[in-house]
């Protein structure tokens, strides 16, 4: 009787425990999304067609007719998001994810 107690109080231990966990590693984000905008700096207009992409990956993508853009599921972690578009003055920043990141790029015209 003692050997089965011992059992079912181990196990309800267990038990407990594992929902704890779960309700922790619920709580922590694994991936986020970034996405943004680019604008030009002096005018404020949305910029079409800014290719925009993840230095040290083969991530790119273009900004739509509003200047959006977005990277879906990323890790978590530090990026280097950098902006190209002819005529203008590339653009890059360093960022940090701990959850769904949005930026707002302002690029220059070239000299």
């Amino acid at each position: 009787m003692k050997t089965t107690l011992q059992i079912i109080g181990l196990l309800t231990i267990v038990l407990f425990s594992s929902f704890k966990g779960e309700k922790d590693a619920g709580t922590t984000a694994t991936t986020a999304n970034i996405e943004g905008i680019v604008i030009d700096e002096t005018s404020g207009e949305t910029l079409v067609g800014v290719e925009v992409f993840i230095e040290g990956t083969d991530l790119k993508t273009y900004t739509d007719f509003d200047g959006n853009f977005v990277f879906n599921n990323m890790n978590v972690g530090e990026y280097s998001i950098s902006a190209k578009l002819i005529s203008y003055k590339s653009k890059k920043i360093n960022i940090n994810t701990s959850n769904n990141t949005n930026l707002k790029l302002k690029m220059n015209l070239q000299n």
